[in-house]
């Protein structure tokens, strides 16, 4: 279920109102043509924190390599390869908590200025997210949790999320990597 950001961070945060997946593919679409590289990020140790990791491999050796980055060792041991790649702007694919109802997706971007995006389960300052990326833009597009407990699995409504948005960007990235 796509959640209209802009209701839970607020279009002043740099949220992204989208009320479908047309929406929210336009956008993605625009991203990849700008450059994007998809960044994969969670805890498989916490349960629904994993969800980044598990619409990542769901598209592991289905797209293109350059396109995607798994980083389950967390975001700073992964920066030299995202590095690597030379992006321009990178999409943060990870568990979120933004008070919606689990199994949610939500899109904000990161701007250089301000605090870490009230999304983000990280708390990096943006300047420093955006510097150790070595991109201009980044944006979040998270799948909001619902328990993260200690050895626990997805839960079935982030687990239908992870599945979604694997599908939605399987499409997009595989009907890039043709066009390439």
């Amino acid at each position: 279920m796509l959640t209209r950001v802009a209701e839970a961070v607020g279009t002043e945060q740099g949220g992204f109102e989208a009320s479908s997946n047309g929406e929210l593919l336009t956008l993605l679409e625009e991203l990849l043509m700008r450059g994007a590289v998809f960044i994969f990020l969670g805890n498989e140790l916490r349960g629904d924190d994993a969800a980044g990791l598990a619409v990542g491999r769901a598209l592991a050796g289905r797209v293109d390599p350059k396109r995607v980055v798994l980083c389950g060792e967390g975001l700073e041991s992964c920066t030299s390869r995202i590095r690597r790649r030379k992006p321009k702007l990178a999409i943060l694919v990870d568990a979120v908590d933004a008070g919606l109802p689990p199994g949610s997706v939500v899109v904000a971007s990161v701007r250089s200025e301000g605090s870490p995006p009230p999304l983000s389960t990280h708390g990096l300052p943006k300047a420093l997210l955006l510097k150790l990326l070595g991109v201009e833009e980044a944006w979040i597009l998270g799948v909001q949790v619902g328990s993260r407990s200690v050895g626990a699995p997805l839960t079935p409504e982030v687990a239908a999320a992870c599945s979604s948005l694997a599908k939605l960007l399987l499409g997009l990235l595989g009907k890039k990597s043709r066009a390439e």
